[in-house]
């Protein structure tokens, strides 16, 4: 039990981190074109985490530690998707005058 807590804490928190990275870069998209396109992108990569992990979990399947792996491996595909979404955003503030902080 508490390695799943510690696993779920872990997730919670970089979750947080995403959909702050998220927000953010939705804000500074400049038309609606590419906030529909950033929209799917986002829609398909949550899909993509979730079969991700529940391939790598089902070989716990059954077992206590199945849902322990499942949050980390979200975890580590929340992580990688920070580091994509942090490039994006930077693509984005090229040649701009003022730049918000990034999270």
């Amino acid at each position: 039990m508490g390695l799943e807590g510690c696993a779920e804490a872990r997730l919670l928190s970089a979750d947080r981190r995403v959909n702050q990275e998220v927000r953010l870069l939705f804000n500074l998209i400049p038309a609606k074109g590419q906030k529909r396109t950033f929209v799917s992108a986002e829609t398909l990569w949550l899909a993509s985490r979730t079969a991700d992990c529940q391939s790598v979990s089902s070989v716990y399947q059954g077992g206590t530690l199945a849902p322990v792996e499942y949050g980390l491996c979200e975890v580590s595909e929340d992580q990688a998707r920070s580091v994509m979404l942090h490039s994006y955003f930077n693509l984005l503030e090229q040649g701009a005058t003022t730049k918000p902080a990034w999270p």
